[in-house]
C-alpha cells in the first residue's frame, strides 16, 4: 500500500511532463486558428509619437501601400528578421512600430544594426498592437492604399515571406500608378 503512495505521484508527474512536452511541441496552423490572419479588414486608426518626437498617423499613407512591422529590441525573432527588413526597405516603405520598448534601446539598436524603417512610431503601452490583433512580435502587415490590411504574417519573416510581401506591395503600388 505504501508503494502505491510512492509510485502514483511519480507516474502522474511523468505523465504530466510528457503531455506538456507534446503540447509545447505542437505548432498551430495560424491560418486556421487565427481570427485575423488571412482576413481582409480595415486597419485601425493609428496615431503615435515617433522616435524622432513627431506625430505619426497611419492615415497619412492613404493613397499608397505600406508595410507595417511591429517589433521590439528585446525580441529575438525580431533580430532574426532585421537583415531581411533592411533588404526589403530598398524596395518598399516599411513603418516599424516599436512595441513596448525603450527609446534609448531602440536608437542604439538601429544605430548598430541599421534602420530599415521610414519612421519608428512608439507603441509604449501596446494598445496599437492590441488594435491590430497581434499575438506577439514580430508581426508584419501589408496595408493597401485604401487603409485595408490585405496581408498579415505572424512571427519573423523569412526569405520566401519577404518575397511574397514585396511582390504584393509592388502589385498594389502598380495598381495606383
Amino acid at each position: 500500500m505504501k508503494r502505491i503512495f510512492f509510485i502514483l505521484p511519480i507516474v502522474l508527474l511523468v505523465g504530466l511532463a510528457a503531455l506538456s512536452i507534446v503540447k509545447l511541441g505542437q505548432v498551430g496552423d495560424a491560418d486556421k486558428s487565427d481570427l485575423f490572419v488571412g482576413k481582409v479588414r480595415p486597419a485601425p486608426a493609428i496615431e503615435l509619437p515617433t522616435l524622432e518626437h513627431a506625430d505619426y498617423k497611419l492615415s497619412d499613407h492613404l493613397g499608397e501601400p505600406v508595410i507595417v512591422n511591429l517589433w521590439a529590441t528585446w525580441c529575438a525573432p525580431c533580430k532574426l528578421e532585421h537583415p531581411l527588413l533592411m533588404e526589403m526597405s530598398e524596395q518598399a516603405s516599411i513603418v516599424g512600430i516599436a512595441y513596448k520598448d525603450k527609446e534609448s534601446t531602440i536608437k542604439s539598436m538601429l544605430a548598430i544594426d541599421g534602420n530599415p524603417f521610414t519612421t519608428v512610431p512608439l507603441d509604449k503601452d501596446g494598445m496599437v498592437g492590441l488594435a491590430l490583433g497581434i499575438n506577439s512580435v514580430p508581426e508584419t502587415f501589408l496595408i493597401d492604399a485604401k487603409g485595408v490590411i490585405v496581408r498579415q504574417h505572424r512571427g519573423p519573416l523569412y526569405a520566401e515571406d519577404a518575397k511574397e510581401f514585396l511582390q504584393a506591395y509592388k502589385t498594389l503600388k502598380n495598381e495606383i500608378e
